[in-house]
């Protein structure tokens, strides 16, 4: 069963690979990127922000987050699937996921 969970330092590697692997297939990786992907706790988490990681049975599948831009205003960020879960709603469930954070 597919859920989403906050997240933490042991989903490090595989937020990095979600996102690296479609912005290194466009070449749209930038240093902005980097910083987040590098330090999520840092650039986004601390900052009051959050991540969220879709997990099927301890697999980390997919990712998405907010980044605080104000108190009233949140960017979506890095938001990924895994291309085998492509295609199943992962990322939708990630975006109303956040979108439910935002809100509230």
């Amino acid at each position: 069963m597919i859920s989403i969970v906050t997240y933490q330092d042991k989903y490090l590697p595989d937020f990095k690979r979600l996102n690296l692997e479609w912005l290194d297939k466009y070449n749209l990786t930038e240093p902005y990127d980097l910083e987040i992907l590098n330090d999520p706790k840092g650039a986004v988490i601390d900052k009051g922000g959050c991540i969220f990681i879709a997990v099927d049975d301890d697999r980390a599948i997919g990712t998405a987050g907010l980044a605080k831009i104000n108190d009233s205003e949140y960017e979506l960020v890095k938001m990924a699937v895994d291309p085998a879960y492509r295609g199943k709603r992962i990322g939708k469930k990630l975006l109303n996921h956040c979108l439910d954070v935002a809100k509230n």
